[in-house]
């Protein structure tokens, strides 16, 4: 079994390995990465939802050295509607909970691979998610912003994490 690693990780293999650029034609698939943002939620809940805000991936250039143009995100804002909050809940050494990265692992057999994602739905993003680009000043970057709900009673965890953390936690996105 082959896990996925952080963003960290991978870059630190490519140098190992020399490695200066991918074709996922000619990988036979993408690499998929993480970026991180943050995610907040109010102190109103309504019918088993709290309503959250996401800030999801930023523009320009990226830690993987990937560079999206803000028209491209743009473009691609209507994609974030009707999608899953996932996350992956993990018990750190010390018994509290916190999220953890884009957990996956690879099941090999024979010729067939195939991901199996332990993350788990911890919320949704509705049609009217309002997504936009946003200047973080913070960290001087456009990133997406979208509003959500995280479910009260089946989000593993994830609305105590929050709220533990003052009602806000960076997450990977």
């Amino acid at each position: 079994m082959k896990k996925y690693l952080t963003i960290d990780d991978l870059l630190a293999f490519c140098k190992q390995s020399k490695m200066d650029n991918f074709s996922a034609k000619d990988a036979g698939g993408p690499i998929i990465i993480q970026s991180f943002g943050e995610i907040s939620t109010s102190d109103t809940t309504t019918m088993g939802l709290t309503p959250c805000t996401l800030q999801a991936c930023h523009t320009e250039l990226n830690k993987n050295h990937s560079f999206i143009e803000d028209s491209v995100m743009q473009n691609a804002l209507a994609s974030f509607a009707n999608r899953p909050i996932l996350g992956y809940v993990y018990q750190l050494n010390d018994g509290s909970w916190d999220f953890w990265d884009h957990r996956m692992s690879i099941e090999e057999d024979g010729d067939e691979t195939r991901v199996e994602y332990l993350e788990r739905p911890i919320g949704v993003i509705p049609e009217s998610c309002n997504a936009h680009l946003e200047y973080d000043e913070n960290h001087k970057k456009n990133y997406v912003v979208v509003n959500g709900y995280i479910y009260d009673d089946y989000g593993n965890r994830a609305l105590d994490i929050i709220k533990e953390n003052d009602g806000k936690v960076s997450v990977s996105v």
